[in-house]
Parts: C-alpha cells; sequence; structure tokens
C-alpha cells in the first residue's frame, strides 16, 4: 500500500488515541511512526546494481521484532499516549504491508 492508505490507517488510529486521551498530538505522532517508516523504500531506489533482476527486499524499518520490543516498553512503562499512538502507526503499518503486498511471510523480520 502507499503513503496515502498508511496515511488514512495511522490518522484513525491516531484519533481513536486522541478521544481515548485527549492527546492532540496523538494524530501526527501516528502518522510520522505509520508513514516514515517507508523511508527504507529510499535504499531500493539509490540500488540499481541488480538493475531489476533477483532483487532482495531490504527493509530495515520494517520489523516485527520492533514493534514486539515497543509492546513491551509500552506495557511495561507508564502508557504514554504519544508512545501508544507511534506503537498503534507502526502497527498498521506493518499489518497492512504484511496483507497486502506479495512478500515471503517472514520479510518484515529482521531475523529473516
Amino acid at each position: 500500500m502507499g503513503p496515502v492508505g498508511h496515511t488514512v490507517a495511522s490518522v484513525g488510529l491516531g484519533a481513536l488515541v486522541w478521544t481515548t486521551t485527549g492527546s492532540t498530538l496523538a494524530i501526527p505522532t501516528a502518522v510520522a511512526a505509520g508513514v516514515l517508516v517507508d523511508l527504507d523504500h529510499l535504499i531500493d531506489f539509490f540500488d540499481s546494481k541488480d538493475e531489476g533482476r533477483n532483487r532482495h527486499m531490504f527493509r530495515p524499518f520494517h520489523a516485527w521484532e520492533y514493534f514486539l520490543a515497543a509492546l513491551v516498553l509500552l506495557l511495561l512503562s507508564w502508557p504514554d499516549p504519544l508512545f501508544l499512538a507511534a506503537v498503534l502507526g507502526y502497527l498498521s503499518h506493518l499489518v497492512i504491508d504484511q496483507f497486502t503486498n506479495r512478500v515471503h511471510p517472514l520479510a518484515y523480520s529482521i531475523a529473516f
């Protein structure tokens, strides 16, 4: 999915955090976390070595491990609304990409 879809999903989750917690910065925080993840696509843009053959996906910002670490931190710490918004924005990005992109099931794992 493109940046528009990720933005829409992140705005929705940010609005949910805003209405639940009263934190007005929840929306831009969720959008930043849910959209800026795709900056790692710049690596592919500048990587022209393979000329389209045997493309290897390199997405260092797309990883379920980051979400799990953030979730643990969120659950073990004081529940900050902005951190919650960032975690949900990032989660929405991963879920959308995992289920709409035709990739290996473990493609969004730094361990893989």
